[in-house]
């Protein structure tokens, strides 16, 4: 990409929106303005900012891509405008609406530890990837499903989970991954 030393993006009004991989690889890029009217946010979109920290989403987005935000190491938040019909967060973690799919938790958080909620249900593709900063993560009962790269690149992440669940399931297939049984 050509973008190295962009760092801030204001993007016009009239943007509906964001194409696949179209900032991917702009390291420098430290903030974006994403105006309201954005419908749409493709995949890879932001891969690779890493010097992003924040992102706030208008309440115009209706779909965000695989891997938008994946390796900005310094993103520490994902904002969803309240009135958001599709996409919600918590603490700067984006879910859906409904909050049964955790689609991305910022990998420049510096929190060790993460309790997904019991309103979760499916852990999304590329969630957690290159959460370099986590060290555990306790996934509940609640969860059936869990994107095969979900925890890509996740070395030394400790998996916290009840005996027979599908995050106990998951994270034995795996192997690579230490997990603690939890009652």
């Amino acid at each position: 990409m050509w973008c190295n030393n962009l760092t801030s993006i204001f993007l016009p009004d009239s943007i509906t929106g964001i194409g696949k991989g179209t900032f991917g690889t702009c390291w420098s890029i430290r903030s974006i303005t994403i105006p309201n009217g954005v419908t749409g946010i493709g995949k890879w979109a932001f891969h690779l900012c890493a010097k992003l920290t924040s992102v706030t989403l208008p309440d115009s987005v209706t779909s965000i891509g695989k891997g938008a935000f994946s390796y900005c190491q310094s993103l520490t938040s994902i904002t969803i405008d309240a009135n958001n019909a599709y996409y919600s967060d918590i603490d700067g973690v984006l879910f859906s609406k409904d909050r049964s799919v955790l689609i991305r938790y910022p990998a420049g958080k510096t929190q060790g530890e993460y309790a997904v909620p019991d309103s979760v249900t499916s852990i999304g593709d590329w969630a957690f990837s290159s959460c370099y900063k986590l060290t555990s993560i306790t996934i509940p009962d609640s969860v059936t499903s869990i994107d095969i790269m979900a925890f890509k690149n996740c070395h030394e992440l400790t998996v916290r989970c009840r005996e027979h669940s599908y995050a106990h399931r998951y994270a034995q297939r795996k192997r690579r991954f230490k997990y603690e049984l939890t009652e």
